[in-house]
């Protein structure tokens, strides 16, 4: 999350967020190890080019949990939507080295991105994650498996628990942008709008752009769409169901496009209300 400026006279909430963050990296350490394995923590020059993937994972884990509480999950759904939301990008070091090689030697980016999460879920495995904790994992993100797979939810007419935390994954990482709060709603779009903007200026255009628009255009429901568009339609439609599941479930009624602020402030009551 970002540095936020305490009113004058309060002290404590950088404190009081440093300690909420350092005790959530507790409850999942297993996951975090496989940070430190994939080489995220490594020093050159006294910077860690890529620690901001960690604290990005620990914004998510912080989210799914907020979702958890709301939809009522049982502890042990909840305890496999942290540790998959800690664990989902521990990989993204060796994914974004990959794809920029095979861009450099005109392969294909969208077979190197799949193959490094091929060997993201083969490590996971070697790790002693379950199957569920992988297969969450693996719903984050923008490839075409993954939109069909929530579309294909989304059409259900009734969500098991593990339906519900795949969509919530899913969600929250389209929320999330590095480990920034989210963007204020400004009542005809959210923080997914303006972090598929930003998606579409990067991969628009791109070589992995046009490759994950070919295999979206097989499907029917995704036939003409980009990749920006298709992932804002997913977010939304996601977001629509999870509103309605967080009202019948715990009675809080929260318009859609206002629940990533609804989570991030339940993340902050408890920031501050910490005791330091």
């Amino acid at each position: 999350m970002p540095e936020i400026i305490p009113p004058s006279g309060e002290i404590s909430f950088e404190q009081n967020k440093t300690k909420f963050f350092t005790e959530l990296s507790l409850r999942v350490k297993k996951a975090l190890e496989l940070h430190r394995q994939a080489g995220l923590w490594e020093r050159k020059d006294g910077r860690r080019d890529w620690g901001n993937v960690s604290e990005h994972c620990l914004a998510e884990t912080a989210r799914v949990t907020e979702f958890a509480k709301l939809l009522n999950l049982p502890s042990a759904i909840k305890n496999n939507l942290m540790l998959a939301a800690a664990v989902h990008d521990y990989n993204k070091k060796d994914e974004i080295i990959a794809m920029k090689t095979a861009g450099k030697t005109g392969e294909s980016e969208l077979t190197a991105s799949k193959d490094a999460d091929a060997r993201k879920t083969e490590r996971m495995r070697e790790a002693g994650f379950s199957d569920d904790i992988i297969h969450l994992a693996n719903a984050m993100g923008g490839h075409p498996a993954e939109l069909i797979e929530c579309k294909r939810l989304l059409d259900k007419q009734d969500f098991t628990d593990e339906d519900i935390t795949y969509l919530v994954l899913h969600y929250v990482d389209d929320i999330s942008q590095g480990s920034d709060w989210v963007k204020e709603s400004d009542g005809t779009k959210n923080t997914i709008d303006y972090r598929i903007e930003a998606t579409q200026q990067k991969l628009g255009y791109s070589k992995i752009g046009e490759e994950i628009a070919a295999e979206l255009e097989k499907n029917e429901f995704f036939k003409g769409m980009n990749v920006a568009t298709a992932m804002a339609t997913v977010s939304h439609l996601i977001e629509r169901r999870l509103a309605k599941l967080i009202q019948d479930r715990s009675g809080v009624e929260i318009e859609p496009l206002k629940i990533p602020e609804y989570i991030d402030q339940k993340i902050r009551e408890k920031i501050e209300n910490l005791q330091t």
